[in-house]
């Protein structure tokens, strides 16, 4: 009966030997996960203060970014206004073009008057110079006329 309860006990120690060799093969891989959760932890708290810099820097980023815009938005008003005033500015020309073209046109007409007024002053004045060139004929005609009409009498 002892051998038998030795070979009861024997085998007890035996499986608890293989239970205790199980739970140090369980705890070491417990501690191995543990140490690898450690690792993973600090590799996360690395890359989350990483992204914390990154989303600081990129907070300040958004900082300039915003006041560009306002800069950018107050200058396309500017750009706006001085657009208006440019448009307003050329249908003011195109204003003075149209009555400087109607000013024109009227001026135009006045030259044409006043050509066609001096081409019939230049008729006028050759129909004249034609006359005056005959009567000047006529004049030294009468002039030789009278000279031999002396020459006669005094003969």
């Amino acid at each position: 009966d002892k051998a038998n309860q030795l070979q009861i006990e024997s085998q007890l120690v035996a499986a608890a030997e293989t239970d205790v060799q199980n739970a140090k093969a369980e705890t070491a891989k417990e501690r191995d996960t543990i140490r690898q959760l450690k690792s993973q932890i600090t590799d996360l708290t690395k890359a989350l203060s990483a992204q914390e810099a990154e989303n600081k820097g990129l907070k300040g980023h958004l900082g300039e970014l915003e006041a560009e815009l306002d800069s950018l938005k107050s200058a396309r008003e500017s750009n706006l206004k001085d657009l208006q005033e440019s448009q307003d500015s050329r249908n003011q020309l195109k204003n003075q073009i149209v009555e400087m073209t109607k000013s024109l046109k009227s001026e135009e007409e006045k030259t044409k008057g006043i050509t066609k007024t001096l081409e019939e002053t230049k008729a006028e004045r050759g129909s004249l110079r034609s006359e005056c060139d005959s009567k000047q004929k006529m004049l030294l005609e009468a002039q030789e006329h009278v000279k031999l009409l002396k020459d006669e009498v005094v003969e």
